[in-house]
């Protein structure tokens, strides 16, 4: 519960309340090959389209506040991945990969909410099997994302945002690693 001198000071705000909100989720387009360029190589590839102009606003419905519109305006986005299987012997198998992603956020609306810039990424893995029914997976994942200025505060009375409020820059990168331990039956 919130105290009452809180509240008081956010115009009651902060009262517990429930909101309606929905997010559209943009379609996708995905056209990938795989091409066995030799018994042991597997090499793939695929693009993606994604409708993110769909993402225009986000409207915020509170029971007690003031409505709320966050304005993304966001732009379609296409990716590029590559990657390639190698198998040493039915039981090791080697994988890399890299992808080149653009940035769906236009330029007045990039927030520490989703610093989301032009990015690349390389991936290398292996997988073992270690007996018929046990199958390890590990993956080591680089991050690139461009720096890109974007805004710390909102546009003022609701307006729609513009690159005047840009005054931060996000820099963003990322090393993620992974595993998987399969068992098949």
């Amino acid at each position: 519960m919130i105290s009452g001198g809180v509240a008081a000071a956010f115009n009651s705000t902060l009262a517990a309340q429930s909101i309606k909100a929905s997010l559209p989720m943009p379609a996708q387009a995905v056209l990938g090959l795989a091409f066995q360029a030799a018994p042991k190589l597997l090499l793939l590839g695929d693009f993606q389209y994604t409708w993110w102009s769909s993402f225009k606003e986000i409207k915020v419905d509170f029971e007690k506040a003031p409505d709320l519109t966050r304005y993304e305006n966001y732009k379609n986005t296409s990716a590029f991945r590559v990657g390639a299987d190698y198998a040493f012997s039915d039981a090791f198998v080697l994988r890399a990969g890299g992808l080149v992603h653009n940035a769906a956020a236009p330029d007045e609306v990039v927030t520490p909410l989703l610093p989301e810039a032009n990015r690349k990424e390389a991936t290398i893995g292996a997988g073992i099997n270690l007996t018929k029914a046990i199958e390890l997976n590990a993956a080591y994942q680089y991050l690139q994302q461009d720096d890109r200025e974007g805004r710390v505060k909102e546009a003022a009375g609701g307006a729609q945002p513009t690159t005047a409020l840009n005054t931060g820059t996000y820099s963003f990168g990322g090393h993620l690693l992974g595993a998987t331990l399969t068992f098949h039956f």
